[in-house]
């Protein structure tokens, strides 16, 4: 049996998940995550771990929570927002 198409959650649309379905010809149904593929809001020295699901600060430390901001009713301009605690990274606070 040949495997031609695979439906999978956003957690499988990393780049490299998309390049092998690819090189293997076959067809990957899946949202695209939009901080991974289109960037999102970055600031400069904080790192996201995907495959963990959060961000890491210039100081190192990984946020201790996130949220989800926008409309529900009308699903546009949602995001993302990483909170982290300040005592820990604010050793990278430029003021």
């Amino acid at each position: 049996m040949k495997i031609t198409e695979v439906i999978a959650d956003t957690a499988y649309s990393g780049k490299d998940n998309l390049v092998e379905m690819k090189e293997e010809q076959i067809q990957l149904v899946v949202p695209l995550n939009s901080i991974v593929h289109s960037g999102g809001l970055k600031q400069e020295g904080f790192e996201y771990n995907k495959d963990a699901n959060f961000v890491i600060c210039p100081s190192g430390e990984h946020s201790i929570r996130k949220a989800v901001q926008g409309s529900k009713q009308s699903g546009e301009s949602r995001s993302l927002v990483f909170y982290f605690n300040f005592e820990k990274c604010k050793a990278f606070s430029t003021t």
